[in-house]
C-alpha cells in the first residue's frame, strides 16, 4: 500500500514497479488521509507499507486491534530524513499492534533510478544509518573541496557509481556534465548528499549539501542541530534553515513546532537556548528560534524546506 504519487521516483519506481515485476499486488491510494487508514488496512490487509516520515509520524498515533498489524512483512521509510525519536516511536507502535518487523529506512535519488540503500535488521538506535549499498552499485565518501576519498567515520559527499545511474538530464547538458563524473574508469553520480562510513561499512546520511549552512567559513549541519532541538521536552518537532547573513553569508533559524501544553515566550527560549548550548558548538548555535503551528509539507509530504527558508528570510532580512 502507498499513498505516493507516480511523479515520483519513490512512487513509480518503489512502490508501482517493483511490486508489479515481482508478482505483487500494488494498491495506490491517491492521497493520505488517517482517518481512512484502519479501513484500508482491514479492507486489503496489505503486507509492505512505504511512505515518508510525516505518513509514519500520523499513523504512529492511531490506535488499532490487538496484532492488527501482524500483516506487515516490510514497513519502509524514505524521502525525507527522519529523528531517532520517531524512529523508536513507530517501532513501539508496530511492536505493539503486533508487526514483526522494524521499520526499515531506504536512500536513494531519481538520478539512481531510486532507492539504492536499505538499512539492515537491528539498527534500532541509530536513525541516519542507510545500510550498505545494493548489488552492483558503489558507494564512495570524497572530500567536498578536494574530492578525493574522506577517511572512515569522516563527513563528506556521498556519490554513486552502477548500472542504475542515469544516462544524462534531458537536454541540459551542463546540469548533466555538473552531476556524472569519470573515475576509475566508471560513472559516478554527484548524490548532494552528505555521509559518512563507519568501521562496520554502513554509510550514515547527515544532511543535503545544499541544506549545509557555511557561517563565517563554518560548515553547520541542520540535520544536527534539528537533532538536538527536537530532543527538548516542550518541542514536538523542528527544521533548521539557513537565511543571508550580511557579514556571516548564513546563519541558522531553527523553526520550532512546540508540544501541545507549551505556549511561546521569552522564557521558553532562554531555556531552549541553554539547552542547546550544552550540545552545540557556538557556531551552529541557531541565530533565531522561529515558533510556527506546523512544519509546511510538499505535494509528496517532504519538509518544504523552500517555504521555510523564503518566509525566515523575509522576516528576519533586517535584523543584524
Amino acid at each position: 500500500l502507498t499513498f505516493l504519487p507516480n511523479f515520483h521516483a519513490f512512487g513509480i519506481g518503489i512502490c508501482t514497479h517493483t511490486p508489479l515485476y515481482n508478482g505483487m499486488r500494488a494498491i495506490l491510494i491517491p492521497q493520505f488521509n488517517v482517518k481512512k487508514f484502519k479501513k484500508y488496512l482491514r479492507k486489503y490487509k496489505f503486507n509492505v507499507l512505504c511512505g515518508v516520515p510525516t505518513l509514519y509520524d500520523a499513523v504512529s498515533k492511531m490506535k488499532f486491534r490487538k496484532n492488527e498489524l501482524n500483516t506487515l512483512k516490510l514497513v519502509v521509510c524514505g524521502g525525507d530524513a527522519m529523528s531517532i525519536d520517531l524512529k523508536n516511536r513507530v517501532n513501539t507502535f508496530l511492536k505493539e499492534y503486533g508487526c514483526k518487523t522494524e521499520l526499515k529506512i531506504g536512500y536513494g535519488l531519481t538520478e539512481s533510478s531510486g532507492v539504492v540503500s536499505l538499512s539492515p535488521d537491528g539498527i534500532l538506535d541509530e536513525s541516519d544509518v542507510i545500510g550498505y549499498p545494493f548489488p552492483n552499485t558503489e558507494f564512495k565518501i570524497i572530500d567536498i573541496n578536494t574530492k578525493k576519498e574522506t577517511p572512515l567515520e569522516e563527513d563528506g559527499e556521498l556519490i554513486i557509481s552502477g548500472p542504475n545511474i542515469m544516462l544524462e538530464y534531458l537536454d541540459e547538458p551542463e546540469e548533466t556534465k555538473n552531476t556524472l563524473f569519470q573515475m576509475d574508469g566508471k560513472t559516478w553520480l554527484h548524490t548532494g548528499d552528505i555521509a559518512c562510513v563507519d568501521k562496520r561499512g554502513l554509510f550514515h546520511y547527515k544532511s543535503r549539501l545544499k541544506r549545509m549552512i557555511i557561517s563565517s567559513g563554518y560548515n553547520i549541519y541542520p540535520s544536527f542541530v534539528e537533532k538536538i532541538v527536537d530532543s527538548h521536552p516542550a518541542v514536538l518537532s523542528c527544521v533548521v534553515v539557513g537565511i543571508p547573513h550580511p557579514y556571516k553569508k548564513q546563519v541558522p533559524v531553527a523553526c520550532i513546532v512546540l508540544r501541545s501544553n507549551f505556549t511561546p515566550s521569552e522564557e521558553l527560549t532562554n531555556d531552549i537556548k541553554e539547552y542547546c548550548a550544552k550540545s552545540i558548538a557556538k557556531y551552529s548555535m541557531p541565530y533565531r528560534y522561529e515558533y510556527i503551528k506546523s512544519i509546511p509539507k510538499t505535494l509528496i509530504g517532504k519538509v518544504n524546506y523552500r517555504k521555510l527558508e523564503e518566509e525566515c528570510t523575509k522576516k528576519y532580512s533586517k535584523v543584524k
